[in-house]
């Protein structure tokens, strides 16, 4: 949620990406969990469509992201590191990029350990691809340093 000067609600631009993962995607866990099928909502938990929204620069892209390691706090030092796989097309006529796929390991984190981390050490690696045939691909694999400003 984002709030005017006024103390106002303001519907913000990834509503869109809220309403179908957080909301409308995760409605039948609890259902799950009360039939007694808790191994199919924890699976259903490490799921997360991705839509257009500002992570992805709100690009046409639709597709798939897991997520396994817990909090984004989780890194190497906590004994299961968080560690992150999507996978993502993209959906107009006429692009130079058809379809991605990114991995990414938590190494290691720093900063308040009540919030997202200040920093993040990552190992991650992508691939992708200008036709659905994978044809034509770029890869790229490399440990990166990401600062949050705050």
């Amino acid at each position: 949620m984002l709030y005017g000067p006024n103390g106002d609600t303001v519907i913000g631009p990834d509503v869109g990406q809220h309403i179908f993962d957080e909301l409308l995607f995760r409605m039948p866990m609890t259902w799950l969990r009360r039939k007694n099928m808790p191994f199919i909502a924890s699976v259903l938990q490490a799921l997360h469509p991705v839509l257009p929204n500002s992570l992805n620069r709100y690009s046409p892209r639709l597709g798939i992201r897991i997520e396994l390691g817990g909090t984004p706090g989780r890194d190497l030092r906590s004994g299961v590191p968080r560690f992150s796989f999507e996978a993502t097309a993209d959906v107009t006529l006429n692009t130079t990029e058809r379809l991605r796929t990114e991995a990414s390991l938590r190494l290691l984190t720093g900063g308040n350990p009540d919030r997202s981390p200040d920093w993040v050490l990552s190992l991650n690696g992508s691939v992708s691809c200008r036709d659905s045939h994978c044809s034509d691909h770029n890869e790229r694999v490399g440990l990166y340093f990401t600062a949050n400003r705050h």
